[in-house]
């Protein structure tokens, strides 16, 4: 089955989760590039703002308060996009909630709602696109392609976000899942997944803290824009995945290898106290687990942290960046000579050759892609 899609500046996007964070960045990116943008988000005065900096540099942005976890008012933004536009040709589901806390510190009703905004949101996002990128086909143009936000944390454990882990974990399954469904039905539209991992937004400070302090993301922390790159690209070509940096990919491969390790490698690094920033907050104050918080910024609070170029995410998106491997590299290196890969006896010489011949592999795959190509 062969996908094609529509450049950027032919397309209407549709992109949820637009106020702040790699939302927003994102948003800007594709009214930068000439693609109709219509955002949504739960604060209007965020939208606000982010429609006039679209405008402002020509673009051209349509937006609408909304609730990723109420399914009327997410089919009521599809609705407005093909009242105002006549389609829908990409439609980009970012909105996502966040707790730093442990599994047992976790109260039942916070677990429901980060399933239910991380999760169901996605599931809503499908439900109202679908049939809009089906219409596209039938009427002889390219169906399109649905791009949802999950993370490596729906790859791997990561300590003190269990919530945050589940509904992830959850999403991609449910992606997975319907992509091969699609297959199945022999209809070609794209199903992108983004792996992010440790980008400077503002979630850290938004999001449900009860270790005192705001976290903070694990490094190497990657700028918002890194991530939009990654999603522009996705919107042009079919690609199943992309990871938002080359330590993304590589925990997940060593996770994929030798899971021990990577649960002795995160128990050591992301313990609470390595996970508090210098901000101080209490469980008690208002946060953006239920209603937004006003932080309409792209960045968090880490740029002089933050890097603004990954050379593993340039390779994704077709770039033959020579250090796109060597970022891998560095990852594997520290899992694979850790005091718990001693401990454990593994031979980081005869493991991590394994590892970059994979990792190469994949990445021949993405030099110089063909737009249109048949979705690995």
């Amino acid at each position: 089955m062969t996908i094609k899609l529509k450049p950027i500046h032919d397309q209407v996007v549709v992109i949820f989760g637009a106020s702040s964070g790699m939302g927003r960045a994102t948003a800007k990116l594709l009214g930068a590039k000439g693609a109709k943008v219509v955002a949504a988000a739960r604060g209007a005065e965020g939208l606000t703002s982010l429609k006039a900096e679209i405008e402002a540099e020509g673009g051209t942005c349509v937006t609408q308060v909304a609730d990723v976890s109420a399914f009327e008012q997410v089919k009521d933004v599809a609705d407005l996009a093909v009242e105002r536009f006549e389609r829908i040709d990409t439609w980009v589901g970012v909105a996502g909630v966040w707790a730093t806390a442990s599994f047992e510190e976790t109260k039942p009703e916070e677990l429901y709602r980060i399933i239910q905004v991380n999760l169901f949101g996605q599931a809503h996002g499908l439900w109202a696109a679908l049939p809009h990128l089906k219409r596209n086909i039938a009427r002889g143009e390219p169906g399109g392609a649905i791009i949802c936000f999950s993370s490596v944390l729906g790859q791997l454990g990561h300590p003190m976000t269990s919530a945050y882990c589940a509904s992830k974990h959850g999403l991609n399954g449910m992606i997975d899942a319907l992509r091969i469904e699609l297959q199945q039905q022999n209809v070609p539209i794209s199903l992108t997944t983004i792996m992010p991992f440790g980008t400077n937004t503002p979630i850290y400070d938004t999001g449900l803290s009860r270790i005192g302090f705001t976290p903070r993301p694990a490094p190497p922390i990657v700028q918002p824009e890194v991530v939009a790159e990654a999603v522009v690209y996705a919107a042009e070509h079919p690609v199943r995945q992309v990871y938002g940096s080359g330590i993304a990919k590589a925990l997940v491969m060593v996770n994929q290898l030798v899971p021990e390790l990577m649960d002795d490698f995160m128990a050591v690094n992301l313990t609470p106290e390595k996970q508090k920033s210098k901000k101080q907050i209490a469980a008690s104050e208002p946060n953006g687990l239920y209603v937004p918080v006003a932080d309409w910024r792209v960045h968090g609070d880490f740029d002089d942290e933050s890097i603004e170029r990954s050379p593993y995410v340039l390779l994704q998106t077709g770039q033959d960046v020579s250090d796109g491997i060597s970022e891998i590299e560095g990852t594997l290196n520290s899992v694979l000579t850790s005091d718990g890969a001693k401990v454990r006896g593994i031979d980081s010489d005869a493991v991590l050759p394994v590892l970059r011949d994979l990792a190469m592999g994949q990445a021949h795959r993405w030099i110089k892609p063909t737009v249109g190509a048949a979705q690995p």
